[in-house]
C-alpha cells in the first residue's frame, strides 16, 4: 500500500554542470522516494551520467532507477510512459533538464492542495530568468488563471507542461501518454479531461524555464513541435489546415514586434537572442505544419 511516496522522473540529453547541482538542492529540500531517469545517448557515445546520478541517490538514499535509449529511437510520450513504467510510487512528478527545481517548488504544499482538491494532476507555473520571456510567461498564466482546469471541456486545455506536472499514479495508469513526437503532455491532458479527470494549475509556485536555445536547436524544436502537434491534431480529430504563408509572415513579425517591446536595457543582448531564436522557432513552427498538412491532402 502507497503512503504518500513520490518518485521524480527525468528524461535526459547532455544535461549541463548546474543540472546536478540543483536536482541535488531539490532532493534535499523534499522527501522523494525514487529518483527514475532515462539518459538519451548519441549511437557512439559510450561515457554516461549514471554514476553521477547514482552518487546525488545515495547521497540522500534515494533509490535511483536508470536507463538509455539511443536518440534516434526518442519519441517524447514514450520516453514519459518508459519513466513511468520504473516507477513504484503513489504520486509521480514528470519535469525535465531544463527547468531549475529550486525556484519556490515546496513539494509537501502542493501534496497538501492536490490531495485536498482531489485532483489527478497538477501543473505547475513558469518564470524566466529572462526580463522578455518573464513578461510572456505573466501575460500567459493570467490569461490561463481564468479557465478551471478540473471541470472546462477537453478543447479548453490550451496549455499543460512537463517541465512540471505531478500525477497521481492511478491517472497514468488509466491513460497513458499518447506516443506523439512532442507536447504529449498537452494532448495528455486534452484527452483526461474529455475523461473526467480533474486538473488544475498551481499559480503560487513554479518553476524556472532556463530557455537555453540556439539558432540551430531553435529550429529543430520548430520541426519538432510542429510534428507532435499535427499528430496530437491527428489522434484528438481536429483539423490540420494550412495557414496562408501572407499570415505566417505576419503572424511571425507582428508578434515579434509585440515582445520587442518587452526588452529592457539591463538585459538586452540575452533578450534579444531569446527573441530571435524564439521568432525562428515559430517560423518553422508554421512552414513545418503547412508542409505536413499538404503532404495529408496529396
Amino acid at each position: 500500500m502507497y503512503k504518500n511516496t513520490i518518485s521524480v522522473c527525468i528524461p535526459i540529453y547532455k544535461p549541463q554542470e548546474d543540472f546536478f547541482v540543483k536536482l541535488l538542492i531539490f532532493l534535499e529540500k523534499n522527501i522523494i522516494s525514487e529518483l527514475v531517469v532515462i539518459e538519451t545517448v548519441d549511437a557512439f557515445r559510450s561515457d554516461t551520467c549514471e554514476e553521477r546520478l547514482l552518487k546525488i541517490a545515495n547521497s540522500l538514499r534515494i533509490s535511483l532507477k536508470y536507463s538509455t535509449c539511443v536518440k534516434e529511437t526518442f519519441n517524447h510520450g514514450n520516453s514519459r510512459n518508459d519513466l513511468f513504467n520504473q516507477t513504484s510510487c503513489e504520486y509521480i512528478i514528470i519535469t525535465t533538464q531544463d527547468s531549475d527545481l529550486t525556484h519556490n517548488v515546496n513539494l509537501e504544499v502542493l501534496l497538501d492542495y492536490f490531495i485536498l482538491n482531489k485532483l489527478d494532476a497538477l501543473c505547475l507555473r513558469h518564470y524566466s530568468s529572462s526580463p522578455l520571456f518573464d513578461r510572456i510567461f505573466e501575460e500567459m498564466f493570467t490569461e490561463l488563471s481564468s479557465i478551471d482546469y478540473a471541470n472546462c471541456s477537453g478543447s479548453s486545455i490550451g496549455w499543460w507542461s512537463h517541465n512540471f506536472a505531478l500525477y497521481s499514479r492511478e491517472s497514468i495508469e488509466l491513460l497513458p501518454f499518447p506516443s506523439v513526437s512532442f507536447a504529449e503532455d498537452l494532448y495528455w491532458a486534452k484527452l483526461a479531461r474529455e475523461h473526467g479527470l480533474r486538473l488544475a494549475i498551481f499559480f503560487q509556485q513554479g518553476v524556472v524555464h532556463l530557455n537555453r536555445e540556439s539558432l540551430g536547436s531553435s529550429y529543430s524544436r520548430g520541426k519538432l513541435e510542429a510534428l507532435g502537434h499535427f499528430e496530437g491534431h491527428i489522434m484528438s480529430g481536429m483539423k490540420t489546415l494550412e495557414f496562408p504563408f501572407w499570415r505566417i509572415i505576419l503572424k511571425t513579425f507582428s508578434e515579434g514586434i509585440r515582445q520587442f517591446t518587452f526588452l529592457r536595457l539591463g538585459s538586452l543582448c540575452s533578450d534579444l537572442n531569446l527573441l530571435v531564436t524564439h521568432r525562428l522557432q515559430r517560423f518553422t513552427f508554421l512552414i513545418t505544419w503547412n508542409s505536413l498538412a499538404r503532404n495529408r491532402k496529396v
